[in-house]
Formats: C-alpha cells, sequence, structure tokens
C-alpha cells in the first residue's frame, strides 16, 4: 500500500461523534462578540497615532462607521456593546471554565473511541474528528451550520479541506463546492497536514476556479 492510500485509508477510519454533540453546539457560544471590543482597542492603542490620526479605540471606530458605513454599524455596534463589562454578563461566564469542562472531556473521549459515561471502549482510537462545514442544502438556507465551534470551543487545531461539489437543491443546475473540516487532538498539527495532503493526493475534490486561475509556468 503506497502512502498516500495509507493516509486516505486514515482519513476514511477518522470518524466519530462527540457524546451530546448537540448540547455542546446548541448551548454554548463563541466568546468572539465579547472579546472582539478590547482586543481591537488593545490594537489599535499598540502604537501612536499621532502621524496616521488613526481610532484608538472600538468605539470611536463604530462613531467613523455611522459616516462611512452607516448600513454595518448596527452589527458592529454589538461588539461595542457585548464587550462592555462582559465579566458581568451570564453568557460570557458561562462559556469560560464551565464550557471547557463540559467539551473538551467530552471531545477527547470522542477522539478515543470510548464511551464517555462507561470508559468502555468502542474500537481503535482515531486520528481526528471529520465533519462537515456546511448546511442546509436542498431547500434550505446553506449557512456554515455550527460545527466549525468545535475548534475554538476546545483549543484543538482543526483544518478544512475541500470534499467535492452537490447541488444545493435537487432542481438546481449547477453545483457548489462542499468541504469538510478535521478535528485533531492537542498539538496535532503535523496529523492534520499529513492527512489532508494524503486526500488531496488521492482525490479530485479541488477544481481550479476560472475567476482565479493557476498561475502560467513559466
Amino acid at each position: 500500500m503506497s502512502a498516500e492510500e495509507h493516509q486516505q485509508g486514515e482519513v476514511k477510519q477518522a470518524s466519530g461523534q462527540a457524546a451530546d454533540r448537540t448540547t455542546i453546539l446548541s448551548t454554548y457560544a463563541s466568546l468572539s462578540s465579547y472579546e472582539f471590543r478590547d482586543d481591537l482597542t488593545d490594537y489599535l492603542a499598540s502604537w501612536p497615532s499621532a502621524v496616521d490620526k488613526h481610532p484608538r479605540t472600538t468605539e470611536e471606530v463604530a462613531a467613523g462607521m455611522a459616516t462611512l458605513e452607516p448600513t454595518r454599524v448596527s452589527n458592529f455596534n454589538n461588539y461595542v456593546t457585548n464587550g462592555t463589562n462582559k465579566e458581568a454578563n451570564a453568557t460570557y461566564q458561562k462559556n469560560l471554565i464551565p464550557r471547557d469542562e463540559y467539551v473538551i472531556p467530552r471531545v477527547k473521549a470522542a477522539l478515543d473511541n470510548v464511551d464517555f459515561t462507561t470508559g468502555v471502549s468502542k474500537g481503535a482510537a482515531y486520528d481526528v474528528l471529520v465533519y462537515p462545514v456546511l448546511q442546509g442544502f436542498n431547500g434550505t438556507s446553506v449557512n456554515s451550520g455550527s460545527n466549525n465551534r468545535m475548534s475554538p470551543f476546545t483549543g484543538f487545531p482543526a483544518l478544512a479541506i475541500p470534499a467535492g461539489f452537490v447541488k444545493a437543491t435537487d432542481a438546481a443546475s449547477s453545483v457548489e463546492p462542499v468541504g469538510m473540516e478535521m478535528l485533531g487532538r492537542a498539538f496535532a498539527e503535523p496529523t492534520l497536514f499529513k492527512l489532508a495532503y494524503g486526500w488531496q493526493k488521492t482525490t479530485s475534490a479541488r477544481v481550479t476556479s476560472p475567476l482565479a486561475p493557476e498561475l502560467a509556468k513559466k
């Protein structure tokens, strides 16, 4: 068996489901909307504004957007609101330590291929968990869904790769690209790259876009 065939086989076998996945993805939330305000302010304040006169805070950016991007300022102000006094926000607090204590052990159990409740092994452990990065085909709105939260919820590395093309609906005349994401163990980036490389070498899931053709070779 070639190295590429072996790697493709690993991808095929690397599947599993985290216990209480529905609860994880519906009960807990991303913290980015709460942390964005302070993170952006820290970045803007990290260099002097005397010369370029750039905004120094997220609030100053929002004020500028009211004139330059009025259609977007409402959504941007949500970051300001959520980030103000976030330590007193119940949702923010719920998604700190409590989320880690609930999510990480269940995802580890899925990778180890053991029953989370009993600890009984279901077979060989998995290198990665694999799941789609889009949902809503065949009649409903196509969107990124919530599977991609598994990586930020655990801190484990993830890598998305092309998975092929499908019709958004049965009646559609054209196809759309879809992808899948692999979630690895902590510090397992080399494993993710190896599997992605093997998948790329042995499938034709990626097609060059006519809007961005490959560079001509000299």
